[in-house]
């Protein structure tokens, strides 16, 4: 029997690719500590930390059948969920914060690590020789210890969008029921769960409708797993930045020119936007919240130009201003076909005429800008014994 008198040796789980047919797998035993719990961490495994010593036939008997395929249960479990790191005590000292509390013990020394927890804590500790059952058990027992993992959330991420959906996993043998989650101490909200797939139970918690604090890096997300047999997985705790993008503008409103007492409408769409106030240029309260600004049974003197202000958490921007048309059409003198347009000072406009009398369609009378209100437009070309219809086009500005 090979005995350890000073501080014990762990031995945490290898990454296994096995063969079949019965062979051993081919293991990469990682020797360092700081590269198999670098690995570990990518992965979203645990470490098995595997302590022995050279010539020690049970530590050679222990990681041989760790890694044997003639028993699937435990090989998969190895090749799943952890990364090996073996430690030989004759050449490293780097296994002995986890030996800690160990006067004397028999080789060889396990321990399963969460690779994220401090340096010489563990999720569980045994030494000398286990029975393939007692190894399979206490692999389990460490993976049901095991904190939920984020996949895509880290204590120093920067978040840039309320909807960002956290995914994560959990290792455990048995099913994990329920998720749960909460944001910056709100309610308690179910997350999604699929699986478990292998071991791994995969849970997804949206920020969506969440009380983010934003332009601050004390936002924190709480989960935690609630098992089928009613216990439950410790909570953890991440603390993260939300650092709303400022608002983008996808379109703006467009200029619009319609009849007195008819209706018209102006929108707005734009991503990362939380707030919509619309205002009339000269006038300083706002008209309405929202997208869009919505106009019923329109007079004259509602004509004008409107624009509107858009923000999120983060920043704002302003629209460019669109223009509201209001006109009706009038015929004067009785003897010549002609329009009365009401109209913004500096509204370009653009006139077109058909008649009953002519073949063809429709044709540009002028183009001009509106100076004053209201504007008298007289077709001197028009044939009086004969219907003139006009249509009314708004340009940018002058022609």
């Amino acid at each position: 029997m090979h005995l350890r008198l000073s501080k014990p040796l762990l031995w945490i789980g290898c990454v296994l690719l096995l063969a079949g047919g019965g062979q051993a797998a081919t293991v990469n035993w990682i020797s360092s500590r700081a590269e198999a719990m670098a690995q570990a961490s990518a992965q979203g495994k645990l470490v098995y930390l595997l302590g022995g010593r050279t010539g020690c036939g049970i530590c050679a008997d222990v990681k041989q059948r760790a890694v044997n395929a003639t028993n699937p249960p435990l090989n998969q479990m190895m090749e799943e969920c952890f990364v090996g790191w073996y430690s030989n005590l004759d050449l490293s000292r780097e296994q002995d914060p986890y030996e800690v509390g160990l006067e004397g013990y028999s080789l060889p020394l396990m321990c399963w690590i969460d690779p994220k927890a401090p340096l010489g804590t563990y999720l569980d500790r045994r030494t000398g020789q286990l029975d393939d059952t007692i190894m399979l058990m206490l692999m389990r027992k460490a993976l049901r210890k095991a904190p939920l993992h984020a996949l895509n959330l880290t204590n120093t991420q920067v978040v840039t969008d309320p909807d960002y959906v956290v995914r994560g996993s959990l290792f455990t043998n048995l099913l994990a029921d329920r998720f749960y989650y909460r944001v910056n101490g709100g309610a308690w909200t179910e997350a999604l769960t699929e699986g478990p797939v292998s071991w791994k139970t995969n849970w997804a918690a949206s920020l969506t409708g969440q009380p983010l604090l934003p332009n601050t890096h004390s936002n924190t997300l709480q989960a935690y797993a609630l098992f089928t047999d009613g216990s439950r997985s410790r909570t953890n705790t991440w603390t993260f930045a939300y650092l709303p993008r400022p608002p983008l503008l996808v379109s703006g409103p467009v200029s619009v020119a319609t009849l007195t007492g008819s209706t018209a409408a102006f929108a707005v769409t734009a991503s990362n936007a939380s707030g919509y106030v619309w205002y009339r240029e000269g006038q300083a309260a706002p008209l309405s919240t929202g997208p869009s600004l919505q106009f019923n049974a329109l007079t004259p003197d509602q004509a004008g130009r409107y624009y509107c202000a858009v923000s999120n958490a983060a920043a704002g921007l302003i629209t460019p201003a669109a223009s509201l048309v209001v006109f009706e059409p009038r015929l004067y003198p009785p003897q010549c076909p002609g329009l009365r347009i009401f109209a913004p000072a500096g509204q370009g406009i653009s006139l077109l005429q058909r008649s009953d009398c002519e073949a063809g369609g429709w044709r540009i009378v002028t183009n001009l800008t509106v100076t004053a209100r209201p504007l008298d437009l007289v077709d001197t070309e028009a044939n009086g014994q004969c219907a003139s219809f006009y249509r009314l086009g708004l340009t940018d500005g002058p022609p």
